[in-house]
């Protein structure tokens, strides 16, 4: 795809992209619906209301903005590869927050999911005697096996054994790092602060 024939990257854009020429639409094909210069794309939200990417509509195809610009400015994204934003905020597409990365490593750097429960990313409670905690379990996944550590209630006290939890899993982490350059960024895990209200959400045309 000629990205250069219908957009140019600029950082002034909230989206990352502007137009490179007018579209138009219409029964006679003659009604300007976007005109050069204008913002291309629009923002798009998770049913939670958290940032979700940028669409834009080309040809009645719809692309993901952050692909767009990192194919036009830096290169031909390589099979196995996605573009990841490096502030975690999909919303943000300046050049320098995009890089790629393969497809797994992309997964440690993302922010905590909505149904995480404990507020620790990797971390939960393992319950068996009528409901009650009975362990503070690890649990990292790496090349798609899961490693995990239990630490018992009973033997270490319940907020000692979620600790034990917490570092054991952040020692596995740096572990990962130091010896297979996992990819596990700081900002995996944690919560995500960009909201619908964090984010500025312009009118702009697809």
């Amino acid at each position: 795809m000629k990205w250069n024939e219908y957009f140019y990257y600029d950082e002034t854009s909230p989206t990352g992209l502007r137009w490179n020429r007018d579209v138009f639409a219409g029964r006679t094909g003659k009604s300007r619906i976007v005109a050069k210069g204008d913002i291309a794309g629009c923002f798009t939200q998770n049913k939670n209301g958290t940032p979700k990417c940028v669409d834009v509509r080309a040809d009645l195809v719809l692309y993901k903005a952050h692909r767009i610009i990192y194919e036009m400015m830096i290169g031909v994204i390589p099979d196995g590869f996605v573009v990841d934003h490096l502030d975690q905020n999909p919303w943000n597409n300046s050049l320098g927050n995009l890089c790629v990365k393969p497809k797994a490593m992309n997964h440690r750097n993302t922010k905590m999911i909505a149904t995480n429960t404990t507020g620790i990313t990797g971390v939960s409670w393992q319950t068996m005697n009528k409901g009650k905690h009975t362990y503070a379990v690890g649990r990292v996944t790496f090349e798609g096996k899961e490693l995990s550590a239990r630490f018992g209630v009973h033997h270490y006290g319940l907020l000692p054994a979620f600790k034990l939890a917490f570092l054991w899993r952040e020692n596995k982490i740096k572990e990962l790092n130091e010896k297979f350059d996992a990819g596990f960024t700081e900002l995996h895990g944690v919560e995500c602060k960009h909201t619908s209200t964090t984010c500025t959400t312009p009118n702009s045309p697809v």
